[in-house]
């Protein structure tokens, strides 16, 4: 379940990630 939930918080990191960006251009 640890496994999951990091994978969990990985993938919100990277949709943050990609939504900032989108910000930026």
């Amino acid at each position: 379940h640890i496994l999951l939930i990091n994978f969990l918080q990985f993938v919100c990191l990277v949709v943050v990630m990609q939504h900032s960006v989108k910000e930026l251009v």
